[in-house]
C-alpha cells in the first residue's frame, strides 16, 4: 500500500511521533509508523524497505536518541536511494546528529519543535503537505520550474501603478476599476465579464499567478483567469468558485468543453475569501496550483499561443492582486533567432527556431518574416564552420581565380554538411573589408596579392609550406590554430597548382578538422 508519510524515529521519542501522525492523518495524510514489528528482524528490514520505497515523504525527528540510532541511520540511507523529500523534525537545538543525518538533511530547512508539539504542529503539517503534493505531481512542479527557468518574458502587475491595458469603467456586462493594488471586476446578474491584458505579449508557455479575492456573487459561479485568443475565441479559462471547486474549461471551434475539476480539495479556500492562483503550461500540460499546492493537471495543445485575461461569471465580484506572469514568447524567440543570424550563428538560430517549431510548424512573425518552416530550410552561414574562399573583387581576378576558387569550394562542400553550415562560399576581397563580420570566419584566399588585398595581407604574417616553390605559393599556420590560408602563384596557372595541391595534400584536411573538430572527416 501506497503510504503519504513514512515517519523516522527512535522508539524512545514515541509520544512525539504518535502526536505527529495524528495531526497529519486529521489533514488527510496516510503515515507509516512502525509500531509493532521487531527492529532488525527480516520482516522489519522488508515492511520498513517497502514503506519508504511506496511513501512521498519522510518526516525525520531528530533527537539525541534518534541520532544514536542505526536503524535510523539505515532509514535515512534507503530513503536517499528512493530519492525520497524529508521533512526533518527537531526536537532541540542542542541536538548533535550523526554523520548520515548531517550528510542527508544538508540543505533542508528544519521545523523546531522546541517545548510545546502541540503549537509546532500546524506549522509541520504544512510542511509535510507541500512535500507529498511535490512528490505526487512531481512533473507539475518541475514543468513550474522549467517555464520560469526557461522564459524570456516577465511581468510584475502593480495595479496602483499600472492597468497593463485592462479596461477600466462599464460595460454591457459590468464594470471593472482599480481599487487600491487591486483591480476588481464586477459582472451583471445574467452576464459574464472578461478583459485581456493587452499590454502582454502572446505566450506559448507561461506561469501565471494571481490572488483572487471574491467579494460577492453566488458560491456556484466561476471566476479566474484566462489564456487564448478571443478572436476567433480559442481559449482556456482556469477557475475558481465559492464553493471551493477548481475547473479548467476550453472554448475551440465554437463549442465549450470542461477538461477537468476538482471539488474535493482542502486547500481550496471557500466562501468570499483569498486564494493564491497559479496556472502552469509547458508544452501541452496545463497545470493549476492552488494557496501553493496542485490542483489538477491536463493534456491538452489545442490553444498553442495566446493572450492572458481575467474572467467573472454572472453577479460575481472579484479582486485581482499580485499578479505575476513568466513566459515563453515565440514572437521574442524568433527576434532572437534573427539576431543570431545577424551575428551567422546559425547553430544557435536553428536551435531557437525548432522550439519555436514544436509550439506551431508553421510559426509567422506578427510583424515581419517567412514562417519557420522556410526559415529552417535555408542555408546559412555561420563562422565557426563556414569557410570563405576569397577572391579578388575586379573582373580580371575574378575571372582568372574563380575557377580553382570554385573547385576548393566544391571539395570542401562534399566533406562538409550544410545542416552544420559546413560549406564553403566565395566572396571577393572588397567584401570582407566592407563587412566587419566576415572576418571573424575562416578565409582561403585564392589569387595573387596584385588580385586580392586579402592574400596581399596575409603574406605578410603567415609561414610557406614546405612544397612552396619558387612560383606556387601555400601560405598557413594550421599548427598554430590560425583560421586563415593563403593559396597564389606568380600567374594564373600557378594559382590553380596552389588550389590542387592544397586540396590533393593532407592540408585541407587538417584545416577542417581545425574548424569541424571531431567531425572525422577525411584528410586525403
Amino acid at each position: 500500500m501506497t503510504n503519504d508519510v513514512f515517519i523516522s524515529y527512535s522508539r524512545e521519542d514515541g509520544n512525539t511521533a504518535e502526536a505527529i501522525e495524528h495531526y497529519l492523518q486529521t489533514i488527510g495524510l496516510i503515515c507509516y509508523r512502525d509500531v509493532n514489528n521487531i527492529p532488525g528482524s527480516a520482516k522489519w528490514i522488508e515492511e520498513i524497505t517497502e514503506a519508504i520505497e511506496t511513501c512521498h515523504a519522510v518526516v525525520v525527528i531528530l533527537s539525541d536518541k534518534s541520532a544514536a540510532s542505526a536503524h535510523v541511520d539505515r532509514e535515512l540511507s534507503v530513503a536517499v536511494e528512493e530519492k525520497k523529500l524529508f521533512v526533518p523534525i527537531l526536537l532541540s537545538e542542542k541536538v548533535r546528529l550523526s554523520r548520515t543525518m548531517r550528510f542527508v538533511l544538508t540543505g533542508h530547512q528544519r521545523i523546531g519543535i522546541g517545548s510545546s508539539v502541540e503549537a509546532s504542529l500546524p506549522s509541520i503539517g504544512d510542511a509535510v503537505l507541500r512535500a507529498v503534493d511535490r512528490s505526487k505531481y512531481r512533473t507539475a512542479y518541475d514543468n513550474a520550474a522549467n517555464v520560469s527557468a526557461e522564459g524570456n518574458y516577465a511581468k510584475e502587475i502593480s495595479f496602483a501603478e499600472d492597468r497593463c491595458g485592462l479596461y477600466v469603467g462599464d460595460s454591457d456586462s459590468g464594470t471593472s476599476s482599480i481599487e487600491g493594488e487591486a483591480y476588481v471586476m464586477s459582472a451583471k446578474p445574467q452576464e459574464y465579464l472578461g478583459f485581456g491584458i493587452s499590454a502582454v505579449p502572446k505566450l506559448a508557455e507561461f506561469v501565471l499567478e494571481a490572488r483572487i479575492r471574491k467579494l460577492a456573487g453566488p458560491d456556484d459561479h466561476w471566476f479566474g483567469l484566462e489564456f487564448g485568443d478571443r478572436y476567433p475565441g480559442n481559449y482556456y479559462q482556469f477557475l475558481l468558485s465559492g464553493n471551493g471547486s477548481v475547473r479548467l474549461s476550453k472554448h475551440h471551434d465554437r463549442k465549450w468543453q470542461d477538461l477537468a475539476s476538482n471539488a474535493g480539495l482542502r486547500h481550496v479556500k471557500p466562501g468570499d475569501v483569498e486564494n493564491l492562483f497559479k496556472v502552469v503550461r509547458r508544452k501541452a500540460a496545463i497545470h493549476v496550483f492552488v494557496n501553493g499546492l496542485h490542483a489538477l493537471s491536463v493534456r491538452d495543445s489545442d490553444v498553442r499561443e495566446g493572450s492572458m485575461g481575467l474572467v467573472v461569471g454572472q453577479g460575481i465580484r472579484a479582486a485581482f492582486a499580485n499578479v505575476r506572469i513568466k513566459g515563453l514568447s515565440l514572437a521574442i524567440l524568433y527576434e532572437k533567432a534573427m539576431e543570431h543570424w545577424q551575428r551567422f550563428e546559425a547553430v544557435e538560430a536553428r536551435q531557437i527556431l525548432r522550439v519555436i517549431q514544436e509550439y506551431d510548424p508553421a510559426y509567422v512573425h506578427p510583424n515581419w518574416g517567412p514562417n519557420v518552416i522556410e526559415l529552417l530550410a535555408e542555408v546559412r552561414w555561420d563562422y565557426r564552420s563556414t569557410v570563405l574562399v576569397v577572391v579578388g573583387h575586379g573582373a580580371t581576378p575574378m575571372l582568372n581565380d574563380g575557377m580553382p576558387a570554385a573547385l576548393l569550394k566544391s571539395e570542401i562542400d562534399r566533406r562538409g554538411d550544410p545542416e552544420k553550415s559546413q560549406f564553403a562560399c566565395i566572396v571577393t576581397d572588397a567584401n570582407i573589408y566592407e563587412d566587419p563580420r566576415l572576418e571573424q570566419f575562416a578565409i582561403i584566399s585564392v589569387g595573387g596579392p596584385i588580385g586580392n588585398k586579402i592574400t596581399e595581407s596575409l603574406t605578410k604574417v603567415l609561414p610557406w609550406d614546405s612544397r612552396s616553390t619558387s612560383s606556387v605559393s601555400l601560405q598557413h599556420d594550421i599548427g598554430g590554430w590560425n583560421r586563415r590560408i593563403a593559396l597564389w602563384g606568380l600567374y594564373v596557372v600557378h594559382t590553380a597548382q596552389a588550389v590542387d595541391l592544397f586540396i590533393g595534400s593532407e592540408l585541407l584536411g587538417r584545416f577542417l578538422e581545425l574548424i569541424w573538430p571531431n567531425e572525422g572527416h577525411d584528410s586525403r
